[in-house]
Formats: structure tokens, sequence, C-alpha cells
């Protein structure tokens, strides 16, 4: 019989095959690498958002993000413009995204195992396999796409979701409970390469089209080119172009070989290329001590008082944001190589009356004229476009745009037209390209209206890998905290009850006489939190003072683009000047703010005497003639007089770069600005009053709303109370004509109701009542109008009641033809007087104190109590939420001020999710002092109108309510988690608060799960960002601050994850990093927009920033509580 033996050569090496893969690939999936590379990335795009504010976006992108090592100076960690020598080597983007691609393959191959099983793996790689191409072919088929995107983003979103069934179902039959893991780590692995394919083929041009223009080209304004063109025989007006493009300038210049062009008889010979210059004219005689500035050319304006200096290529930290090249050339004959006249051409040379055309100089040629010009380089495509029209509508009263659109007629090669509308957020998709509205051709140097567009067309093969990215790590995130969250719970609710029945077991009964305080604490607590909501309510007397102050208010104006009640008016008003929404006046009363504007209107005695303005800076003290350091407000009748050396200011301030500037410079301006509307205010120059005509065959005008003068009622239309009274047959201090019948008019513009009580005129003629315009309608002035004037002059003689009276009259009839302005102004009333974040504040205060003495005493009633407060100001905190989002017809955030408010709301829900969880009232801790402190944030970010409308580029309700909800809540969840770190660094170091393993263990796992939920809302508010950037001007990741500021955040928490399943930290190093996530967070938050770059810069506020910096360095302070040994901590 032969005995079969197994060849233990062939099973060694068989071994050694699997070993030598199994080693080569485990280093690269190393979950330490994974978590230096992130740290390492995060720290990177710090520096390159820094960076952008001495450098271009584009130079940051090839030299930070692009690259494989960049140098950093040190510089980026200064003041602006100090200049600190020296820097160090960092790794770049190019080899850190390499590097991570590697991890993320190699982590798949090594650590996410299909389960065993043949038929499970068929199924799977079945299901997989169909899931994939029903994704790519809605995605990635051009018809398909194309056909869904005409319906919008929800649709494509939708079937998308709908078609990943498959591809859920097979991942989930293949790796199980790891399936959500292999979905995310997928989509960011489409994420890198749609990065790199963008990088590799997208392509950006601008297309201006003037009005009733028709253009088959757009231009890259990142590289130029120069045109040579002459004139076709027999076809006026047409032209043969040859085009030299700036790479072979770049190449030619200097060296004496002409660049040949084919057909013409002449070449081009570059005698110096400039990819960056600056154009001067020459002085007619050398200035001494002045660099030289030769004629450069024989011929054209070179050959005149045109120079070209080579200047630095763009940095960004300017107005200039892209280079403007220029050029020395010669054309020379190619027959026997004669020159025939050179001249100094530059993108730079457009004529101011037509801006994107170029100028075109003239050189003879033995053939004929040629016309040479440089330009932006042109892209030609076989359709043409026409410019309809141009819409460049903004918001009544003000300067801020409320939409962009151009109507456009594609021309295709066959002749076939097809109309189109682009519109902000509302991009056409055609001919493979995507085109987004940009920009626009301003009136000329006569005025006018504008006079056409500039578009944005983008050509990215690759615009739908994003998509398809947030949709799958969207899913697999989703997926993988579900099983996780759920497994946690279903692990603690069996625990919990395991240690329910040991205690009944072992702790005897408690007598009834200590059971009362479980019941009556909280009941006190519900007490008092109905005594904190409970709304104060004043009578008024009818016909009294307060009676005609509270019937003025709630009327509907508009101000600033939006209908408001004058009581928001004047809160507004006086937080923008003083960062108060009251006032004292000249004997130090306090004030309301709805008082002390019907006393402006009126002129009444102290009107001038109010201190409005706030001053800190000691140089502008001085501006006023004060010197006293404590002192920070000021009246119009202190600072009126000074207005000549303030302008005298101004103008210095106004000639320093916008983010050169120095707090003192900045805050003349202010000063200035407020000054300003101060006196608009006083005048009603600006407030539109006057609603429009909704009557029967009376069209509504365009824009609305009208101001006094506008309406009629100015210095040339004064309506004393005299004479309106002596026209009131009613005795209701309505004029007869009433407001019922509304007159037309044009835009706002001046005037005001004249009145000067001193006698004097003095304080009158500074505000420049006398000297304003007043445009009002050839006609009769509008009633609504007239009833203003008698409501304010009868307040002014001391006739409250008819003001009263007058303002009733107003508001009934104003209800009648606009009941949603009235509704809405009168709602915002209320909203006012209540102050729901005022009182939610007090409740977060209230609730923080029950948890703080619950640490002591009575645990269980008073976090039962605690809890009863939370919810109170919750539901406060909700209905303030839910009452903007009436008013302003937005989501609830949209705006630095909201988006304070609804991260507090955020973590105040999550934290008492979280107590079940944390126990010891740590979650409650969390959502009452994260709570407070987030309201207390909002109310140093009101600087004026908080429901202020949006810039046509945010004024998109989906977007709103989706990433910058989502991002906002991301926000929220990182706060948490960063609290509970501080909760567990500060606690286990000086309290006994976390002696037991259990609460620690506790605490660390709430930390990770609030963590995790953190990571899914910021990648997806992340990406959906970039959607939204895609859809606006059709770049999905710009590098812009604000987006960098929100990847630092995914990472970070990304960070902390990995670390903790790769046991590279425990409790202590895992708090540690929550605690860094804050300060992360922050700089996302806030940090950002104060570089004064980007397209969410918000200008540099000294007050945030200094807050800011307090709040990091206390962060640091806490984390370095880690290095503490552990026989120092008191836990």
């Amino acid at each position: 019989m032969t005995t079969l033996t197994a060849n233990p050569n062939v099973l060694t090496r068989e071994r050694a095959r699997g070993l030598t893969a199994a080693s080569l690939l485990r280093p690269l999936a190393s979950l330490k690498l994974t978590v230096t590379l992130m740290t390492l990335t995060t720290l990177l795009i710090f520096f390159g958002t820094l960076a952008q504010t001495q450098q271009g976006l584009w130079a940051v992108m090839e030299d930070y993000f692009r690259s494989v090592w960049v140098w950093v100076p040190l510089s980026l960690f200064g003041p602006r413009g100090n200049t600190i020598p020296g820097g160090f080597p960092f790794v770049g983007g190019g080899l850190l995204g390499a590097l991570l691609l590697i991890n993320l393959v190699a982590a798949h191959g090594v650590r996410f195992k299909v389960l065993p099983g043949t038929g499970r793996r068929a199924l799977g790689y079945a299901l997989t396999l169909v899931g994939v191409a029903l994704v790519a072919i809605t995605f990635l088929y051009p018809p398909v796409t194309s056909a869904v995107v005409d319906h919008g983003l929800v649709p494509l979103f939708g079937l998308g979701l709908l078609l990943m069934l498959p591809l859920l179902a097979g991942c989930q039959v293949l790796f199980g409970n790891r399936s959500g893991l292999v979905l995310v780590h997928a989509s960011l692995i489409l994420l890198l390469l749609g990065e790199g394919l963008t990088a590799a083929v997208a392509h950006e041009s601008q297309m201006p089209i003037y009005d009733g223009q028709t253009t088959t080209w757009s231009q890259d304004i990142r590289t130029s080119e120069i045109a040579i063109t002459r004139p076709v025989e027999g076809e006026p007006g047409k032209v043969t172009t040859w085009a030299v493009p700036q790479d072979l300038l770049a190449e030619a210049e200097g060296s004496g070989e002409a660049i040949p062009l084919p057909g013409l008889g002449v070449a081009l010979r570059v005698i110096d290329f400039m990819p960056n210059a600056r154009l001067l004219a020459r002085p007619e005689t050398p200035v001494e001590g002045a660099p030289p500035m030769p004629v450069q050319a024989t011929d054209g304006l070179g050959a005149g008082r045109l120079f070209a200096g080579e200047v630095d290529r763009v940095s960004g930290a300017g107005e200039q944001r892209v280079d403007e090249p220029a050029a020395v050339v010669e054309l020379v004959s190619t027959a026997d190589e004669a020159p025939l006249g050179s001249l100094v051409v530059s993108t730079r040379l457009e004529d101011p009356a037509t801006p994107y055309v170029p100028v075109i100089q003239k050189l003879a040629t033995p053939d004929g004229e040629l016309g040479v010009s440089m330009r932006f380089e042109r892209i030609y495509r076989d359709f043409a476009v026409r410019l309809e029209e141009f819409r460049h509508d903004l918001y009544p009263g003000t300067q801020v745009p409320k939409n962009f659109s151009s109507e456009v007629t594609l021309i295709e090669a066959g002749g076939t037209e097809r109309p189109a509308l682009i519109r902000m957020n509302e991009p056409l998709r055609y001919a493979g390209e995507t085109w987004f509205q940009m920009n626009w051709i301003r009136p000329g140097p006569a005025g006018g209206d504008d006079r056409g567009t500039v578009l944005q067309v983008v050509d990215n093969p690759g615009w739908t890998v994003p998509y398809i990215a947030v949709t799958v790590g969207g899913l697999g995130l989703t997926m993988h905290f579900a099983i996780r969250l759920f497994g946690y719970l279903r692990r603690d609710r069996a625990e919990r009850a395991r240690a329910g029945a040991r205690r009944e077991r072992a702790a005897p009964a408690e007598p009834s006489g200590r059971r009362w305080p479980a019941l009556a604490v909280p009941a006190a607590a519900l007490l008092l939190a109905g005594l904190v909501l409970l709304p104060r309510t004043e009578a008024t007397e009818p016909g009294s003072e307060a009676d005609a102050v509270a019937r003025f208010a709630a009327l509907p104006v508009s101000s600033g683009g939006r209908i408001k009640p004058w009581d928001s008016v004047a809160r507004d008003t006086l937080t923008s000047l003083g960062g108060r929404s009251t006032v004292r006046d000249g004997e130090g009363v306090e004030q309301a703010a709805d008082a002390w504007l019907l006393d402006l209107l009126a002129r009444r005695d102290g009107w001038d005497a109010a201190k409005v303005f706030r001053v800190d800076h000691p140089g502008t003290k001085a501006i006023l003639g004060v010197y006293d350091p404590e002192r920070k407000r000021f009246s119009y009748a202190e600072v009126a007089p000074h207005r000549e050396k303030l302008a005298e200011q101004v103008g210095l301030a106004d000639a320093v770069a916008a983010n050169d500037r120095n707090a003192f410079e900045r805050e003349v301006l202010n000063l200035a600005s407020h000054l300003t509307r101060f006196e608009n205010l006083a005048t009603l120059s600006t407030e539109q009053v006057v609603p429009p005509r909704l009557d029967a065959g009376e069209p509504e005008r365009d824009g609305g709303w009208l101001t006094l003068a506008a309406a009629g009622v100015g210095p040339q239309h004064e309506h004393r109370h005299a004479e309106a009274v002596a026209h009131d047959h009613d005795g209701d201090g309505v004029a007869d004509h009433g407001p019922e019948a509304h007159g037309d008019g044009g835009s706002a513009a001046g005037g005001g109701v004249p009145h000067d009580h001193d006698g004097d005129g003095v304080a009158d003629h500074a505000l420049g009542f006398h000297d304003a315009p007043a445009p009002g309608p050839a006609g009769p002035p509008d009633p609504v109008a007239v009833s203003y004037s008698v409501a304010i002059e009868a307040f002014a003689g001391g006739h409250p009641g008819t003001t009263a009276e007058v303002a009733k009259a107003l508001a009934s009839i104003l209800g009648a033809a606009h009941p949603d302005a009235v509704s809405k102004a009168e709602t915002e009333v209320v909203f006012n007087e209540y102050a729901p974040y005022q009182r939610a504040m007090a409740l977060y205060v209230l609730a923080g104190i029950a948890v703080a003495v619950s640490w002591l005493a009575w645990p269980r009633a008073l976090r039962r109590a605690a809890v009863v407060l939370l919810l109170a100001a919750l539901v406060v905190h909700t209905a303030g939420l839910g009452v903007r989002v009436y008013l302003s017809g937005r989501p609830p955030v949209t705006n630095l001020y909201s988006s304070a408010v609804f991260v507090g709301w955020g973590v105040v829900i999550l934290g008492l999710l979280l107590e079940p969880i944390a126990r010891l009232g740590l979650g409650l801790a969390v959502a009452a002092v994260t709570g407070f402190t987030t309201l207390l944030v909002a109310r140093a970010l009101d600087s004026g109108d908080t429901m202020a409308v949006l810039q046509a580029v945010l004024d998109t309700n989906f977007w709103l309510a989706t990433h910058v909800v989502i991002i906002t809540l991301g926000y929220s969840a990182v706060f948490v988690a960063g609290v509970l770190g501080i909760a567990y660094l500060v606690g286990g170091v000086y309290t006994p608060l976390l002696k037991k393993a259990e609460t620690r263990r506790r605490v660390t796992a709430a930390i990770v799960g609030v963590t995790g939920f953190a990571l899914l809302l910021s990648f997806v508010g992340t990406i959906l960002g970039g959607i939204w950037a895609d859809q606006s001007w059709g770049r999905f990741w710009g590098w812009d601050p604000k987006e960098n500021g929100a990847l630092m955040i995914v990472l970070w928490t990304a960070v902390l994850l990995h670390a903790r399943v790769g046991g590279l930290v425990k409790g202590r190093g895992i708090a540690a990093i929550a605690v860094i996530g804050n300060i992360v967070t922050l700089w996302s938050w806030f940090g950002v927009n104060m570089l004064g770059t980007g397209l969410h810069s918000y200008g540099f506020i000294d007050s945030a920033v200094f807050w800011m910096l307090v709040a990091v360095a206390l962060h640091l302070a806490v984390v370095s509580l880690v290095f503490l040994p552990r026989s120092r901590w008191v836990s």
C-alpha cells in the first residue's frame, strides 16, 4: 500500500507566502499609522488655512494640499504683517493623501474579513455588484444623471438611497456588523479618488456676456494668451485669430527665437514676459531717485507713456486675486526676419467702458494691418450662448443682493434654440459642463443699469463622485452608529436590571419619611420654572404715553430689507450702536428702546443726550475730547460736534487695507458708520414706512415699501400737528383722507419730519434735515405717510392720545391690506418683550445649581428637579427657535448668532439623552452649563438684527435646512463630548466623583458614543456643504477656510475613535482628545471667520478673538491635567 505524505517544504513555502503578504499589509493598515496620518493632516489643514492670509488660494492649494513637503513659515503664527523669520518643514497634502489612501485600502484587506460560507458569499457579492451597478448608472451615466438632476437634487439623493438598498444588503451579508465601517471607508476612498480626479481633469472658466450679446467662448483667468487678428477679406467685422498660449510665451522669452504663426507671414518674438505686472504711466521727465522707466516698444501704447513693470505673483493678501500678465513682443517677417514693430501688451489693457473686452493695438505689416492683444486664454464651443436678460435684485432699502439670475438662450450648431435660466444655487448642466451664476458686469462710467453677466463654466467629469460618497458614507456611519448604540443600550439595560435586583435584595426598605424630597423638590422646581416662564404684563392706560409708545412700536416697517416692528428697529439700532437694547438718557435714567425711538423721532427734550454710542479706544475718545479711561457711553450731542475730526480719521483709516487696520482704525470706521445710522433713523431716511398699494387695478410696486420722503412727506411737504388736526373731522387723530388709499412713489431717498423744539436749529441742521432731498410724488403725499407725520407731531406736541389713536388706526388698516406683515410685527414685539432666551438662561443656571448640590445631598430628588428645570428651559428655548423660523421664513441657523442658539439647543437635548448613560448628573450638568454658555455667546454676538436678510448665494432654504443645520448639530455633539472630557479630567483630579471604575467607564463610553454621533453629523454636514458649493459655483471642495475647519472636526473626531479602537488611549487620553475637539470646533466655528479671507470672512472682531483665545487657553489648561500622575488624582 502506498502512503501519501505531505511535503513539508511545500507547506512551508505556502505559509511563508501568506506571512509575507500579511506582514506587508498589516503595518500599512495599522491604526497607529491611521491616527498619525489624520493628526498630521489636521495640522496641515490648520497651517494651510493660516497661509491663506499671506498667499493666494491657488498657491496654498499647490504648496500645502497637493505637495509632498511644504515649508511652514513661523510668521503664520504671529500678528498680521509680522516679519518673524524662520520656519519648519512639514509633510504635504499630496503625500498624506496617498498614504491615507494606502492605509484605507490595506485596512480593507486586513481588518475587514468576509464572513465564511459559500452561499453567503455568493449572495453578498451578487447583491453588492447589483447595488454598485445601479448606483453607477444613477450617478455616473450622463443621460440618467441629467434627467434626474433636472428635477432637483432631492430626487437624485432619493433615487440613490433607494438603489443603494442592494448594496447595503450585500455588505451586511458579507461583513455582518462591520458593514457600516466598510461603507464608510469605501466612501472615503471615493472622496480621495474624486479629489485626485478633480485636480487632474477638472477645468474652470468664466463667460462674460453683455445684454443681448451672443458668444461662444469662456476664459480661463489663471492663464493668458496673445491674440493676433487679421480681418477677413470681404466679410466686414470678421477676423481670423492666431492665439499664442502663455506657456509658449514663457519658453520663448529672451531666447531670440520667434514663435511661428502659420499662414500669417510673420512670427512673434517675446522680448520680455511678466507673469504678473503693473501698468504705470511713464513720467514725461525722469524723476530723481526713481527707478528708470525706459521706452519698451516702438509702436502702440508702449511707444508712448505706458510702462509695464513686473511685480510678485498674487499673494492673496490684497485686492488682486489673479495674476495680470504683460509682455513686450515684436513681430518679425518670416521672409527675412526683419522686425516689423514691437508692442507692450497686458491682460490689464481693457476698455474702461467695456470690461472683459481687450484693447487691440494695431501694427502695420507688408500684408496688411494686424491687431495684437493679450487676454485670458479662451475656450471655444460648438454652440453659442445669448444673454436675454440679467437681473440683480436688492432687498428694499439696502444694498444686499437678493437675486442674481441670467436668462439665456443656447443656440446649437444646427440653429436649434433652447431657453434656460441660471440663478444662484440653480446651475445649468449642458453639453457635459455646468454653468453657474458667478458675477455681473457693473454699470459703465456714465452710470445706468447693470450691463451683463459673468457665468462660471465648469467641466468636471467626476462631479457626481462626492454625491455617491456622501450617500454611501452617511448610510455607513448611520448603520454603524445604530448597531453600536442599540448593542450598548441592550447591554446597559440588562446590566441595570441585574444591579437593581442586587440592590433590592441587599438594601432595606427606605422609610416613608425620607421619600418626601423625591416628590417635593421636583414639584418646587416645577413651580419655580413656572414663575420664571410666567410673562410679565403691565396694564397701560389708554391714551397714555406708554400706550402711544406700545402701539407705535408694534407698527410694521421695512428696515434692512425685511418687515419688522418699530420695536425691533429701535432695539437693533441701540444694540448696534452701543451693544445694549436699552439706553440711559441724559439724566442717567434707563429708557426702553421703543420709548427712546419716539423721543428721537419727535425731538423731545433730551433726545440728543441719550448715551447711545459706545466708544472703547482711547484714541477715539480723544477725537471726542474725552480722556477718561472708564467712560464708554456717549450721546449724539457729544459726538456730532467732532464730525470733522472724525471724518479726517475715517479718510486715513479708509486708505488702509481692511485686513491691515488696527483696533483704533476699526473703531473710527465703526463710529462713523454708527453716526450715519443714527442720523438716518432720526431723519427716517432709510426706514420704509409706507406699504405698497394692493387696490384693484393697481399693481404692487416693485420693491414695495417707501420712505416718508418718497411718499411725499418731507421738507417739501411739512404737516404740523395743528394742520393735520384741522383736517381731522372725525376726531380720531387720523387725517380724513385716511391711510386706506396709498399713493405711488419711487425708491427710498432722504427726508424726514423736521422739528426744532430748542429753537436754535443747530441740532436739526447738524442732522441735515433741511438739506435732505425730498423726491416725493408730484401729487398729494401718501395718506399713510401723512398719518405717520401726524402721530410723530402729536407726540412731539404732548398729545400721546392722538399718537395712540393714529397708531391704532394704522394697525387696523394695514392689517386689512397686509395681514401677514402686521401679524408678524405683533408677534415679534411679543417675542422681544418675552425674551425667551433670557428666561432659558435663568433656568439653565437653576438647573446647574440643582445638579451641583445633588453631588452633596438629595441626589435623586435634585437631579429630578434639574430634569424638570432643563425640560422647561428646553421648551422655551425651542419656542424661541420656532418663533424665529416663523418670523424669518428660514431654517433655524442663518448666521453666527442663530448658530450659537441652535448649538445650545442641540447640546441640551443630547445632555438629557446622555444622563441615563453617564449618570451621576453629568449629562444634566453638561446640558445646563453648555446651554447657558452658548446663549451667553449668542447674546455677545447680538450686534443688531439677528434675523437679517440673506445674501443671494445663501438664499436657499434647502441647503440651510440640511448642510447648515446638520453641521451645527455636529458642533453640539463635539461640545458635549468635550465638556464630558472636561468633567472627566477636572472631576477626576479634584473630586471623588470618578473613584469607581464603573463610573469612569460610563463617562468614557458616553464620550466615545457622542463623538461617534458627532463624526456622523460632521461628515455628512461637511460633504453636504461641498455639494452646496458645487451647486453654487461648481467647486465641490475649494479649500475655503470654513471648509477646512469643518474637515478638521471630521478628522479630529475620527482620531479619537481610531485611537480608542486601536488601544492607543484609554479614559484620560480619550477625555483629553475630546477637550482638544472643543478647540478645533471653536476654530472652525469662530476662528476662520476672523482671518479676513475666504467666503465666510466676517471681519476681525477684537472681543471675539480675545474671548476665543481665553477659551482655548482654559481648554489647554484642562488638557494639561492628563499629564498629572494618577497618584495625584483625587478619584
